[in-house]
């Protein structure tokens, strides 16, 4: 029975249907038989199913609403009824995107919504049921959860297969004391929770969290509030203060369990019947957020949106701005519990394999994960905000398909697992904004202002929102201080006990240059008094870009104006000015009533200017600062310097720098000045699919930024995080305040790269009027233009991980090949610095194919390798240089030569040379159509010849490197290309392996590779496929890579061998083998080994995925030795800490050959046979058992072992290299110094 949580529950509902569909299990079956059974049945099941409190619970709910049980039940059946059938508007349509456009805009036009928002009225009737019930035990009821049922869904997917994947087990729960979590949820079965580590930035946060709960919501709430913590310190510290707290027991990898936390959290939870609401630790509560709950979805969230009516699901938005995943409340269901397990095993590890990480923010996962369930077949969410239903994304462009391929190639891939694809589809509920405000709308945007009907709060304010998230705002502890929605009394650790401060008038109303001389000014003169300016909150408003159209000149009507973070990059000004040099403290400071109290009693006016400039009283106390040292400030007997509406500070700051008080201070040793340009991979209006939908206009109005010079760490260009950034592709307005702030302190100048180099100029920034090229500036600053400024289009950010649509889009058909690799080559040549197309391909090759294969999609990744083999292998490509898909991804594999590799090139070409024809080009040919039989025999034969010799003659010392050159150069822009790569298939309907009639034979393989770990089949193919894969295996010119010293050539999947033969054998492999059938296919690669002396094959090593299956294709006439020249497999497994080099490599098996020693265990030994298939454990060493001397030397019988690989990949990066303690990055440096070595401040 699906838990009872799972139905939805209208918020206008009768109050005994808003408790009694939580309190009983099983409601479905009830309703269903009283609409199918007789009505006494239905009495007598509906007491099966309710426990006795509940039971008491219906009868007071029947004499209360006056009726009896059977009224009571129909009038569920009816208000579920309604709830359940889909409304529809006059026309008949369904509610929802499917019928666009202002139909969806208003309930009005569509008939009574599916879902309601809750209304005030509404509210007093919610209340009135809670304040009922809270006379028949506490609220919400002790509800009928059966934790056997829940924890069904905490459970591998049935793609896992225990027999041969022996990882170790998988984590969905937290290892917590789970009776804990009960007593903390008590009957109520609802909680609040979060998680910290014990470090003191990330607990301060946390214990802020803690403390606005205690402080504005109650012992309620508070009751309902528990940390789980991530290690002993952090258990300590909030034990100690009074909070509920658990400790989660389990750590194995601190980075990896942070990135999971929230989802544990959430299973762990569920899974005990509890409601949670699990907030991220930056968050600040206000007032009860519940009371802007629904109740109707398996989750509610919040939403980073500024207008979610009109943008919700649009996909040319970043993703991540959908839901914000830091606000999840999540109510018990198995349905859930499975969607969130799929969650976790889809992003289980870090890497997938070398080529593709996993995305580091898992709200950008998520909501990715939800936007694929969304086109899955059959959709598997539909979402909802106020009364609208979403049930696709882009809903928007009605139709349109400009950025996309047209819908009609479309493919919707199917749901991840069988228990995913219930009927029943997870609905996820996005909240208000407003009131469950990201970060942007409380801490800038102040949107809580913008309710209807004004002022709704004491003294004729506004009531805040329920809760604030600090995402979006940077840094945290400044905007939460300055705000003051810091709880944690800190002032005598940041200030001590003899702080000094100093205030000025900053006027109202000027422009943006005079805003920021005002405040620069400020800032240098309490750096010379050693005082902290209290930064002002009086600068004009109307100079930011945003005012109008985020309506701030609504909501900010009533403030006294703006701090300077609503124009200029607020971490930039704090760590430099206020943190690194203790020059300034925030705005807010002066609401705080330790400030109150000094103002009061302890605060001087500084004399008028005329009186300073007539005295010698600004001059001793200036000097009297060299002798009293570090810590005092000028006029130290106060605590607060007021500096009056008559002090114009500009005219202090000149004084003090012209000598007009008797003495001369230098602004060089206060401020550094740096070029300040635009930060392109930020700005979210450069973002690809932004540009694309809205075209190259849209591109020039982002990049329109004047850069120029200013003092570092003041940018007007980097209002970040998630307000200036996104105000263009939020609104179309763009951001376009200059990056220096419109000041003029500072001045551009061009010098010598270097001193007498004679190299170039470059543009570099000074102090004005200063005359030195090279000035004196602190470590870490910027002080000149960087070359070569990236413009333009930039990939999304998650371009390089698994989840990333520039994927996913291509696997439905959305995109294609070419701008799949576009996406790519950008993401690459502009966060990874990669100069070279050729570089690019190979990695991009490397991340798609390894995507598409994870994704169980062979055949759509057969038209990547399609584009990417004429991409990087045509004959004729203009590049002539190809980076190997081997290796660290800087050697090429077309420009070193090797003896053997040349001798077998060159008889391939005169083996093709001879064919009577070839076959015809059935898809997209990445070689000359000029290409022929007759033409190799003439031209291309002869050259290779010729090279051949004179690379003989080179290695002998007989013949010049020139000469050689020379010679290569006629063949180079045809060696290690795609001369000859035929897709080679099988006829429409015909099979390729022999498993027609031979089912006991394949189904005994399979347990002898169960229970022996090694299997083997043979007559495998059948002869019309067996022929066509020995065709393949020679005839195609796609032995790329040499192994070995060239004894041992490689060929490979993602490089041209991705025949549909290849690929059909896997297939039906997968089909006959049931120890197949849950393994995907992971690659297919190829060794063809020359009989040489000396050559003894493949080395001690092991395959990557789970299950290796080895198939031999050459005739048995090739091999004298029909006992032998077959695969040695030993019963050695290598530990996964090997790095891949020792586990998969050539030439170093110091350590695998280590390993065999160590274990002394006999090999099996498998003789060769033609069209035998051998399989094993992949993780198990295997090696080559031959003896070249009894093997043909003829090039049509050379040996070729060809691989294909199945299960998911073994290859997670170097786990030794990643070892060591996990310290979170916001903690920061230990040392202090700020420049370097955290952020660029330009």
């Amino acid at each position: 029975a699906t838990p009872c949580r799972s139905i939805p529950v209208p918020i206008n509902a009768p109050p005994s249907l808003s408790v009694c569909v939580e309190a009983i299990t099983g409601m479905r079956l009830v309703l269903v038989a009283l609409l199918f059974a007789g009505e006494v049945a239905v009495v007598a099941w509906a007491g099966m199913v309710l426990t006795r409190q509940a039971q008491q619970r219906f009868s007071t709910m029947c004499r209360h609403e006056g009726t009896d049980q059977i009224g009571m039940l129909k009038r569920w059946v009816g208000t579920i009824h309604s709830l359940v059938a889909p409304p529809s508007n006059s026309t008949g349509q369904k509610t929802g995107f499917g019928a666009k456009g202002a139909a969806l805009k208003t309930a009005s036009a569509v008939g009574e919504p599916r879902w309601q928002k809750e209304k005030p009225a509404e509210n007093s009737r919610r209340a009135s049921a809670e304040a009922e019930q809270s006379s028949h035990g506490s609220w919400p009821p002790d509800l009928s959860y059966d934790p056997s049922i829940l924890r069904q869904g905490v459970a591998r997917p049935s793609t896992f297969d225990p027999e041969f994947d022996d990882e170790p087990p998988r984590r969905y729960t937290l290892q917590v004391d789970e009776q804990a979590l009960l007593r903390f949820a008590g009957p109520g079965r609802r909680l609040i929770a979060s998680w910290t580590t014990g470090g003191p930035k990330r607990y301060s946060i946390a214990r802020n969290l803690a403390l606005s709960i205690r402080q504005n919501c109650g012992p309620e709430l508070e009751r309902m509030f528990v940390f789980v913590a991530l290690d002993q310190d952090a258990y300590d510290r909030a034990a100690s203060e009074g909070f509920q707290v658990v400790l989660n027991t389990g750590s194995v990898d601190m980075k990896d369990d942070i990135w999971k936390m929230r989802w544990l959290m959430q299973v762990t939870f569920l899974s005990l019947g509890i409601e949670i609401l699990v907030v991220d630790s930056d968050i600040v509560f206000f007032r009860d957020p519940f009371e802007h709950f629904h109740f109707d979805s398996d989750q509610e969230m919040m939403t980073d949106h500024f207008f979610p009516r009109e943008q919700l699901w649009a996909t040319w938005l970043r993703p991540a701005e959908h839901m914000n995943t830091g606000f999840i409340y999540a109510r018990p269901s198995v349905t859930l519990i499975a969607w969130l397990i799929e969650f976790l095993d889809r992003n289980y590890y870090e890497f997938f394999d070398r080529s593709l990480e996993r995305d580091g923010m898992d709200q950008r996962v998520y909501n990715r994960f939800v936007m694929e369930k969304f086109e899955a077949d059959p959709p598997g969410v539909f979402s909802a905000y106020e009364e609208l239903i979403f049930e696709e994304v882009d809903w928007q462009a009605d139709g349109r398909t400009s950025r996309f391929q047209p819908r009609s190639g479309w493919m919707k891939p199917a749901n991840g697992w069988p228990r995913a694809q219930d009927s029943r589809r997870v609905k996820i509920r996005l909240l208000d904004p407003a009131e469950i405000a990201h970060g942007m709308n409380y801490f800038w945007r102040k949107a809580h202002k913008l309710r209807p009907g004004g002022p709704d709060g004491p003294d004729g304010t506004y009531r805040p929102p329920a809760v604030a998230h600090v995402n979006g705002v940077d840094p945290k502890q400044y905007f939460l201080r300055d705000r003051n929605a810091w709880y944690i009394e800190e002032w005598s650790e940041r200030f001590g006990d003899r702080p000094s401060f100093m205030v000025y008038h900053h006027p109202t109303g000027l422009s943006l240059k005079d805003d920021f001389e005002y405040l620069m000014a400020a800032i240098e003169v309490a750096a010379y008094f050693r005082r902290r300016v209290v930064l002002p909150d009086t600068m004009n408003c109307a100079n930011s870009p945003a005012y109008e159209v985020w309506r701030m000149n609504e909501t900010l009507r009533d403030e006294p104006g703006c701090t300077y973070d609503y124009f200029a990059h607020a971490n930039g000004l704090y760590e430099v000015y206020s943190r690194v040099k203790p020059f300034s403290v925030e705005a807010g400071l002066k609401r705080q009533k330790q400030f109150i109290d000094l103002m009061a009693t302890s605060s001087t006016e500084l004399a008028s200017l005329e009186e300073l400039r007539s005295s010698e009283l600004l001059r001793e106390e200036i000097l009297a600062l060299q002798e009293k040292g570090p810590g005092a400030a000028a006029f130290d007997d106060v605590r607060v310097l007021r500096l009056t509406e008559s002090t114009d500070i500009r005219e202090l700051r000149d004084g003090l720098r012209l000598g007009d008080f008797g003495f001369r201070m230098n602004a060089e040793r206060i401020f550094d000045c740096a070029h300040q340009q635009i930060l392109t991979s930020a700005m979210a209006c450069l973002d690809e699919p932004y540009i694309e939908e809205f075209g190259a206009g849209a591109l020039e109005k982002c990049e329109a930024v004047p850069q120029g010079c200013g003092p570092v760490g003041i940018c007007c260009c980097w209002p970040f995080w998630g307000y200036g950034e996104k105000l263009q592709y939020f609104t179309g307005v763009a951001w376009n305040l200059p990056c220096n702030c419109g000041l003029d302190v500072c001045e551009q100048y061009d010098r010598p790269t270097a001193l007498g180099s004679g190299a170039g100029s470059e543009t570099c920034c000074r102090h004005t009027g200063q005359p030195s090229m090279y000035p004196k500036i602190s470590e870490g600053v910027f002080p000149c233009k960087e070359p070569g400024q990236w413009s333009g289009l930039t990939a999304t950010e998650d371009a390089h991980t698994y989840s990333t649509t520039a994927l996913t889009d291509f696997l439905k058909g959305k995109r294609t090949a070419e701008q799949t690799f576009q996406t790519c080559r950008l993401d690459r040549e502009m966060r990874r610095g990669e100069a070279y197309r050729e570089v690019s391909s190979r990695w991009c090759n490397l991340q798609v194919s390894a995507f598409l294969l994870r994704e169980g999609a062979p055949y759509r990744a057969k038209e990547w390798w399609d584009w990417m083999l004429q991409e990087r292998r045509g004959v004729g490509n203009v590049s002539l240089l190809v980076a190997a898909l081997d290796g660290n991804g800087t050697e090429t594999d077309n420009t070193q030569l090797d003896q053997r590799k040349l001798r077998h090139d060159l008889e391939q070409l005169v083996h093709l040379s001879k064919q009577q024809s070839w076959r015809a080009h059935d898809f997209p040919t990445p070689w000359r159509e000029s290409i022929s039989t007759d033409w190799l025999a003439e031209n291309l034969v002869p050259k290779y010849r010729e090279l051949v010799t004179t690379f003989d003659g080179f290695m002998a010392g007989m013949r010049q490197r020139e000469a050689l050159m020379r010679i290569y150069s006629d063949v180079r822009e045809f060696y290690n290309r795609a001369v000859y790569v035929p897709n080679v298939s099988l006829p429409k309907g015909m099979f390729a392996v022999h498993a027609q009639g031979r089912e006991a034979e394949f189904q005994k393989a399979a347990r002898s590779l169960r229970t022996e770990g090694v299997a083997v089949i043979d007559d495998f193919l059948t002869p019309e496929a067996l022929a066509l894969a020995q065709e393949l295996l020679v005839d195609s010119t796609v032995w790329y890579s040499y192994k070995e010293n060239g004894a041992v050539l490689k060929a490979q999947l993602k490089d041209g061998l991705h025949a549909d033969l290849g690929l059909q054998i896997a297939q039906e492999a997968r089909e006959h083998l049931d120890v197949l059938e849950k393994q995907s296919l992971l690659d297919i690669l190829a060794y063809k080994l020359e009989a040489v002396s000396g050559n003894t094959g493949l080395p001690p090593r092991c395959e990557d995925g789970i299950i290796a299956m080895s198939l031999w294709v050459v005739e048995d006439a090739a091999n004298a030795d029909p006992d032998g020249n077959g695969v040695r497999i030993h019963d050695v497994s290598v530990p996964e800490d090997y790095s891949h080099k020792e586990a998969h490599g050539f030439g170093e098996q110091d350590a695998v050959r280590q390993l065999l020693s160590d274990a002394r265990r006999e090999p099996r030994r498998i003789p060769y046979r033609a069209n035998r298939a051998v399989l094993w454990r992949a993780k198990s060493v295997y090696e080559t058992d031959w003896d070249p001397s009894s093997w043909s030397t003829d090039y049509e019988h050379r040996r070729i072992d060809w691989l294909f690989l199945f299960g998911r990949s073994q290859i997670r990066g170097d786990r030794r290299s990643r070892r060591g303690n996990y310290v979170p990055s916001f903690e920061g440096r230990e040392d202090g110094h700020y420049y370097a070595k955290d952020h660029d401040h330009r």
